[in-house]
């Protein structure tokens, strides 16, 4: 493969993977507006950090492309070591958006400091 046919690669699949990532966060989303509603449920649920279940999806996928590397195929059939590795970019994605999103949340916000901190901490007792 040549370079420009390994760049003219990346923009077909960054397309198709697009188009991929708007079926899949429709599909797990539903009709709302939190893009992130389905990863952030093991925080709701008290589990751990949104990002870390991302992480623990990522590795998920790994995993199965450790066993195709090693085992040289896949018992299960219905999904092509392709689709793992795509899922890997769209959680990558997904993790870099989450990340992006936390950050301008947090820059909008009020910061509080030190000492007002502490004054609310004592208050809760």
């Amino acid at each position: 493969m040549t370079r420009q046919e390994y760049l003219d690669f990346v923009k077909q699949e960054s397309q198709s993977m697009l188009e991929l990532l708007e079926k899949k966060n429709s599909d797990y989303c539903g009709s709302g507006e939190d893009a992130f509603h389905n990863l952030s449920g093991c925080e709701r649920l008290g589990v751990c950090s949104t990002e870390t279940g991302v992480i623990i999806r990522m590795f998920d996928k790994f995993s199965r492309l450790t066993s195709f590397v090693t085992q040289g195929s896949l018992k299960v059939k219905d999904e092509a070591v392709e689709d793992t590795l795509r899922d890997v970019v769209g959680y990558s994605y997904l993790l870099l958006g989450y990340l992006k999103s936390k950050k301008d949340k947090e820059a909008t916000q009020p910061q509080i400091s030190y000492e007002c901190s502490l004054l609310y901490e004592g208050s809760k007792k």
